[in-house]
């Protein structure tokens, strides 16, 4: 086993084993309240907004430049409860708002919301829902990935508290097409098993090869290069004006006889306003 160390606080490392047709990924997070605001007001968002980093920090890897994932739950009433998103650099951006920050994952889930997720790959966007009937986000994610790649996954997720720091370690594991020479039928379920002796003092505090070396000693396991993961929030005012320029200026002019055009970034729940000079000058650079 590469005993290799990540040099960044985010990361993402996969693993695979010599002796069996599974592969995973290790990740961790790191002060997550002041990467993630949203995660410091209420606790009931935590797993869910976790889970749905995770799972597009670990698909993105997976993809080539260019390419991002989006994960949103939202309901006719309230918009976008949660949104995470991940590119194929490692940029993280997530946000919930003030409705999904009181409610539990299994509210949303009976109160018929959906849950989508966005892959952008080469200038292609592919859609697909995720079912909402399970009681967990955890169980829920997992059930996406093996419908999506006919692959059984495991996902465990692991969150440590101190004070104002937030840290979430998680690992990911998946099963690959069978391997005459590594296939042992009990192999899965003796993984699952050793995932769930995994306490959350360890899984956040051990280096990732010493953890591994852990759970997997008796399997021969080999760790690749870590790619770090950060939080990086763009302006989003500038965005917004992209997408007001993109209207046209007819229409914001219309917009305007309403008053200020106020709008919200999903990602940090920030409120931008546009006044009518705002407006002029935006198209003024047009002509």
């Amino acid at each position: 086993m590469s005993h290799t160390q990540p040099h960044a606080q985010n990361f993402i490392i996969p693993f695979t084993f010599d002796n069996m047709a599974i592969r995973g990924k290790f990740l961790r997070f790191t002060n997550l309240k002041e990467a993630c605001p949203s995660l410091a007001i209420n606790n009931k968002t935590t797993d869910t907004l976790l889970n749905m980093l995770l799972t597009c920090a670990i698909t993105v890897q997976d993809f080539k430049t260019g390419s991002s994932m989006t994960l949103q739950i939202q309901n006719a009433e309230s918009g976008a409860l949660f949104v995470a998103n991940c590119n194929e650099q490692g940029h993280l951006k997530a946000y919930a708002n003030e409705t999904a920050q009181q409610s539990t994952f299994e509210s949303h889930s009976e109160q018929g919301a959906t849950f989508a997720a966005t892959v952008y790959r080469n200038e292609q966007v592919y859609q697909s829902f995720i079912p909402m009937e399970y009681k967990t986000i955890t169980k829920a994610i997992e059930a996406y990935f093996t419908h999506s790649v006919q692959a059984d996954t495991q996902l465990r997720v692991w969150t440590h508290e101190e004070g104002e720091n937030l840290t979430c370690s998680a690992l990911f594991l998946q099963t690959l097409p069978e391997d005459e020479d590594k296939k042992t039928p009990d192999d899965w379920q003796r993984t699952a098993m050793l995932l769930d002796t995994v306490k959350q003092e360890e899984a956040n505090t051990l280096m990732p090869a010493e953890l591994l070396y852990r759970l997997f000693h008796e399997d021969e396991t080999r760790l690749f290069e870590a790619m770090p993961l950060d939080f990086k929030q763009d302006n989003p005012r500038d965005r917004m004006a992209t997408a007001l320029i993109s209207l046209g200026e007819a229409t914001c002019r219309e917009m305007l006889q309403e008053g200020d055009i106020t709008m919200q970034d999903a990602y940090t729940g920030t409120e931008e306003t546009f006044t009518e000079e705002d407006i002029t000058t935006l198209f003024a650079h047009k002509h």
